[in-house]
């Protein structure tokens, strides 16, 4: 069976298209939640009261099984299609929060771009414009994959975006049936910016020290003003700042799916930039200390980060009302839990120190909702959800003490305690229990 045979190409068809219905079936479509995750455990239970069976396939994971199964690569004669069947696989692999084997398929994905010369503007001369832009998409597309994915486990990436002299995406003009073939190109160039952007800020934060004045000077405004430079240039139909349109009916269900998880995006980064601080200054409750940043600029970075964590929490609980939501989604499990913990921790310290954070009258209310979005993806069967309630849930005793008059405390325990180890800790735990249960899944 060569590479251009009917059979091969039937193949990779066909595993293309089981990928894309396992997840095309992992989205909320109103179903009941499918799996009970412990019986005996009243927060575990699922919504639905029909418990007879312990066990319910997860949501995709039939067509996911069915198309590893026909998986077929000649690694001697690759093709688009394959980049596009282990993108795919990479992405569902991500939702099962199996970070390392989203990383692989994502590395060899990227291994065959390079194979087939997809960066190099050169490789495509002798295509039509509409595989030329097919290719070009598909280069982009895979370097974002491989950026999210290399982020998550913290491993190195396998494509640089200075190896590329490729332009960012753009709608075919020379035929309009070519055009109705491409999504928005507008989308994809965002994301593309959005990702170049966050790998810098990761590389600015790694080398945040313990001077907060300085800090915020040389590292965190001019990584904001970055952002928000890149906010600023978005076209219109792409600003939003709740993912409140989500609920118009003139927009497609891609579109609405598509701004939503553009913001969460932009939204997280400017958590993940912001965080350190925010987490610095609950550790000073703890040691009796103050930071050596004016007042003005603490507010600034705390309102930013709030706003921020805020703003995901409402464009989660808009996706979920609009039946958008990825049941199993790993990028959902995460944008939740940092927006909540940002949430719960701004509340405490300011329920300690007033005026640390412009809160709003709902932000409480918002807190709740958010959470049972939580609840809610747990009992579809995400075992990352799970971890992160039980991981809020050490949040939430922990704003308990930061809020309490006396700080629950003492001195001489008060300087042992390190935030930062918590938190390592907490996201050590989070990858543990995401994974769990699901390693003999698939």
């Amino acid at each position: 069976m060569t590479v251009d045979s009917p059979e091969s190409k039937d193949r990779a068809w066909l595993c293309k298209l089981l990928v894309v219905l396992a997840l095309a079936e992992s989205v909320d479509v109103g179903r009941q939640p499918e799996i009970t995750l412990n019986l005996y455990d009243p927060i575990s239970r699922p919504l639905s009261q029909n418990i007879s069976s312990q066990y319910v396939p997860i949501p995709g994971q039939e067509f996911f099984e069915q198309a590893l199964m026909i998986l077929k690569i000649s690694y001697e004669n690759t093709t688009v299609d394959h980049v596009e069947i282990l993108n795919l696989i990479a992405l569902y692999s991500n939702q099962l929060n199996r970070q390392k084997a989203a990383y692989n398929y994502a590395g060899a994905s990227a291994r065959i771009c390079n194979t087939l010369q997809l960066h190099k503007v050169s490789a495509s001369i002798d295509c039509s414009s509409a595989e030329r832009e097919h290719r070009k998409r598909l280069w982009w597309s895979t370097y974002c994959l491989d950026r999210m994915t290399s982020t998550f486990t913290g491993l190195p990436p396998a494509l640089e975006v200075d190896q590329t002299d490729l332009a960012y995406p753009k709608q075919p003009e020379d035929s309009p049936d070519d055009a109705e073939e491409f999504s928005d190109a507008d989308f994809l160039t965002a994301r593309i910016q959005l990702t170049i952007i966050q790998t810098r800020n990761l590389k600015s934060v790694s080398h945040i020290g313990l001077d907060d004045a300085q800090d915020i000077k040389t590292v965190l405004r001019p990584n904001l003003r970055r952002l928000e430079s890149w906010r600023e240039s978005l076209p219109a139909h792409m600003i939003s700042e709740t993912g409140n349109d989500t609920n118009e009916p003139t927009k497609s269900l891609p579109s609405k799916r598509s701004l939503a998880n553009m913001h969460l995006r932009f939204n997280h980064c400017i958590i993940l930039l912001l965080r350190p601080l925010i987490l610095r200054q609950v550790a000073c409750i703890f040691s009796n200390e103050k930071s050596n940043a004016a007042q003005e600029d603490l507010e600034y970075i705390n309102n930013n980060c709030l706003k921020s964590a805020r703003s995901n929490v409402l464009i989660m609980i808009n996706v979920r009302s609009a039946g958008l939501i990825t049941r199993l989604g790993f990028m959902e499990n995460m944008h939740l839990f940092t927006s909540l913990m940002i949430l719960c921790l701004a509340m405490s310290v300011n329920a300690r120190r007033p005026g640390s954070f412009k809160e709003t009258p709902n932000d409480i209310k918002t807190y709740q909702a958010g959470k049972n979005v939580l609840s809610y993806m747990m009992t579809c069967g995400s075992f990352a959800a799970k971890g992160n309630l039980n991981m809020l849930k050490e949040v939430e005793d922990l704003g308990i003490t930061i809020a309490t008059e006396s700080g629950g405390v003492d001195a001489d325990e008060g300087n042992q305690w390190d935030i930062e180890e918590w938190v390592t800790q907490l996201f050590e735990s989070e990858d543990m229990l995401g994974s769990c249960g699901l390693h003999n899944s698939a």
